[in-house]
């Protein structure tokens, strides 16, 4: 009987305890859906370039440029947008990819690029300080490659292009960069600067006391909407809010995609006008003060200088 009790005991801990492992596994696999692996690869000519996130809203893969015939760069775009938003490239300052072009993530832990039609193998990502076990495209836009303990050993946030995206920092030292400016934060104090061309030399500041500077951009991103600040080619720094989940409205249309929140050339004109009266009304104030005490002034040194040629005048010998 005793036997018999225990018999039924462990089957019902067994009852409860099979549904957890399911549960658990079903999480685990869930969590690996998005994980890319040694040996995965994409090609150019597939039908889908690219590695999702797990939204499916961001893609990290092969971009096809606009304005060129099947021609790519390596990115991170938001897939699902009608306006397609390149956001991260790989290689910003490398030529155009040809079709058949592919990445591959080898079984050493490296991802490799072949350029074709040359044949030509590459390290897609060369600043990688040690082989990647696996690598994730995030929802945040953020693509991380993993060591061989789960630990982030490189994500593209550290390495922005002309995009920051919500969370992400931009240290010192590192800039964001349009075809003809950049945008850059000096290590002394901080300071912001964007300047034309494609090289730059910040004037050094002396300082006692040397801080880690970044800009940061807090915003972050929800399942329909990211915000974005980005450097144009006319050295504008300008904050958006995008739609990246391609609903649309009650009519069938794409709802509101993109909003501009801020750019940094902005200038309230009303305000100028406002301040110029106030200067000019606050000189003509000043004018009616000073201007009579300079006229009594001037008039008693003239009556003193006056004064003083007729005590010369009057001396004797």
């Amino acid at each position: 009987m005793k036997f018999l009790r225990q018999v039924i005991l462990s089957l019902s801990l067994l009852l409860l305890v099979v549904p957890l492992l399911a549960v658990e596994s079903s999480s685990s696999d869930n969590n690996l859906i998005n994980n890319i692996t040694r040996g995965s690869s994409l090609s150019s000519n597939d039908t889908s370039p690219y590695w999702l996130s797990p939204s499916c809203n961001l893609a990290f893969g092969f971009y096809l440029l606009p304005d060129f015939n099947d021609r790519y760069v390596v990115g991170i775009w938001f897939v699902k947008s009608p306006l397609q938003t390149l956001v991260w490239t790989a290689n910003p300052n490398g030529h155009p990819l040809h079709k058949s072009s592919s990445i591959h993530f080898t079984n050493e832990g490296k991802f490799m690029l072949r350029m074709m039609p040359e044949n030509n193998d590459k390290l897609l990502l060369p600043d990688v300080p040690e082989a990647a076990s696996y690598a994730k495209m995030h929802d945040d836009g953020n693509f991380v490659l993993y060591g061989s303990e789960s630990q982030i050993i490189w994500e593209s946030f550290d390495y922005p292009t002309d995009t920051l995206l919500g969370g992400q920092k931009l240290k010192a030292g590192i800039d964001l960069f349009s075809s003809n400016h950049r945008l850059s934060v000096r290590q002394d104090d901080g300071l912001v600067a964007i300047h034309p061309g494609t090289k730059i030399s910040l004037p050094k500041q002396e300082s006692t006391t040397r801080k880690r500077m970044w800009m940061y951009f807090e915003e972050g991103c929800s399942e329909s909407y990211i915000y974005r600040a980005t450097l144009d080619s006319e050295g504008i720094f300008n904050l958006y809010k995008e739609r990246i989940d391609g609903s649309t409205d009650h009519n069938g249309e794409s709802a509101s995609i993109l909003v501009l929140l801020w750019k940094n050339n902005q200038v309230d004109h009303a305000a100028v006008r406002r301040l110029r009266v106030i200067v000019i009304i606050v000189g003509i104030i000043e004018l009616l003060i000073f201007f009579p005490l300079i006229i009594k002034w001037r008039n008693k040194a003239e009556k003193e200088k006056s004064k003083g040629g007729d005590l010369e005048s009057g001396k004797t010998y």
